[in-house]
């Protein structure tokens, strides 16, 4: 895929013949760049957008960042899963079909879809332009909910 370093794998499996009820949770996420394609992130974009450029901000946030030549933005961020939990007290609204939960969240400055799966969470921030969760950002959000 365009874009960033490598990503680490899955954990492999420990287990017995026995089928567990709780799910594995996955291996983190050390390079967003890896869930996204630029081909991907233009269809949500609805523009040309630059390859994935991965960025660290001190120890905290791993980004994706793709842009078109207009500076909107499409980022992908790894976050906090707590986070994910406060937004559903922050109004995010869910959003079926993704991942093992997503929400939405949009204001006057930014939209974001927030994904879990397996224990990680992803935050795509989007322009706020695109008000609710489009077929494209849907599409987007299953694609990187797959790879996580």
């Amino acid at each position: 895929m365009a874009g960033c370093s490598t990503q680490q794998g899955s954990a492999p499996a420990t287990g017995q013949a026995a089928v567990s009820a709780t799910p594995t949770a996955a291996a983190p996420i050390a390079d967003p760049c890896r869930l996204l394609t630029q081909a991907e992130a233009s269809d949500v974009l609805g523009a040309p957008a630059g390859p994935g450029q991965r960025k660290q901000f001190d120890k905290l946030t791993t980004r994706c960042s793709f842009s078109t030549a207009s500076n909107d933005e499409l980022f992908l961020d790894v976050s906090n899963p707590g986070l994910f939990d406060a937004a559903v007290h922050m109004g995010a609204v869910p959003v079926a079909g993704i991942g093992d939960r997503a929400l939405w969240q949009h204001d006057q400055y930014s939209s974001l879809l927030m994904i879990e799966k397996g224990g990680n969470v992803i935050n795509m921030g989007l322009p706020h332009t695109i008000a609710s969760p489009t077929p494209a950002v849907v599409k987007a959000g299953k694609l990187i909910a797959g790879r996580m």
